[in-house]
């Protein structure tokens, strides 16, 4: 794990900068206004991609508001492995939060190879720095044409230079994950594991979260008429199951989103289940399937996988 460097004006073809927002987009002072003028960021555009940067909404009222804009920007780089993105310390400057508040919005990140944290945050989160051999000297810094104020910021004090490119140093170690609580496990059951054993939510501990995508309760529904005897038996079981515990258990039923999916992944049941999992990256999900295909397109995009026979 690295850190996004404090000074940011030139980037790769692969990389993004991630900078706060405004709902509305007034991106005018700040990393926002970095991100306009250097990065192809859009006034007018609160929250998603846009050119090489991406916006979060940070000026908010609270921090719950802000996390569920996190938790999008996290699927959306967990589906776009081939961009690196370099987040800056969103929310932490006219929007008036502490670091200390914004950071474990981003615990889940630690993980994803693909994105770059302040160096604040890691060390709010708990992750040790090491230096494991000299660096080699940065590449010469390209000449600097324009410094933006770092005295009042929007988001977070960012000035021009370049992004030099470091072996080192490395961020290495563990972190305490116990004290988020977006580090309880998140299941996505698949249809095959609600036929075999259709009391698994009850198998479950209430302390984990489980997503119900929609597409399985419409194969268990077509599975009272086209299975056997006992597979009718065990999905009609399943129905009433998951209908008595759907509130008691906040069990959330989710759509799918095959946007999220490579563009290989066709229209398939697996790939809308699938979809729905991508939509938790953020979210520490597991998908339980017994299913062998699911299984490894599920590990091909970072989602950890169980079988049922490995669960009980």
């Amino acid at each position: 794990m690295r850190y996004t460097p404090e000074r940011v004006t030139s980037l790769e073809a692969n990389e993004i900068f991630v900078f706060g927002s405004t709902k509305g987009g007034a991106h005018r002072g700040g990393a926002a206004k970095l991100a306009v003028e250097k990065f192809g960021a859009v006034m007018g555009q609160g929250e998603g991609l846009q050119g090489q940067s991406y916006a979060i909404p940070s000026m908010l009222k609270t921090v719950e508001g802000i996390r569920p804009h996190v938790t999008k920007f996290l699927q959306f780089a967990a589906a776009n492995p081939q961009w690196k993105f370099y987040v800056t310390k969103i929310g932490c400057g006219r929007a008036g939060f502490k670091e200390e508040e914004i950071a474990p919005l981003f615990v889940d990140a630690v993980n994803m190879p693909n994105i770059w944290l302040p160096q604040s945050f890691l060390t709010i989160l708990g992750v040790k720095e090491e230096i494991a051999a000299p660096a080699p000297a940065p590449a010469p810094a390209q000449e600097v044409q324009e410094t933006i104020p770092t005295g009042n910021p929007e988001e977070s004090e960012f000035i021009e230079t370049t992004v030099p490119q470091l072996e080192g140093p490395k961020i290495v170690g563990t972190i305490d994950l116990s004290q988020f609580p977006s580090r309880r496990k998140c299941y996505i059951i698949d249809t095959n594991v609600f036929i075999d054993c259709p009391d698994i939510i009850n198998k479950i501990s209430r302390s984990d979260k489980i997503v119900l995508s929609a597409k399985v309760v419409d194969e268990l529904d077509a599975a009272k008429v086209r299975l056997d005897e006992e597979g009718k038996q065990n999905a009609a079981r399943a129905l009433r199951l998951i209908n008595s515990l759907l509130k008691p258990r906040k069990i959330e039923m989710v759509c799918a989103d095959l946007s999220l999916l490579p563009a290989d992944f066709g229209k398939s049941p697996d790939n809308m289940i699938l979809s729905v999992a991508m939509k938790f990256k953020g979210q520490n999900p597991i998908m339980l399937t017994s299913d062998n295909g699911l299984q490894i397109k599920s590990k091909g995009l970072g989602i950890k996988t169980m079988s049922l026979k490995d669960f009980l």
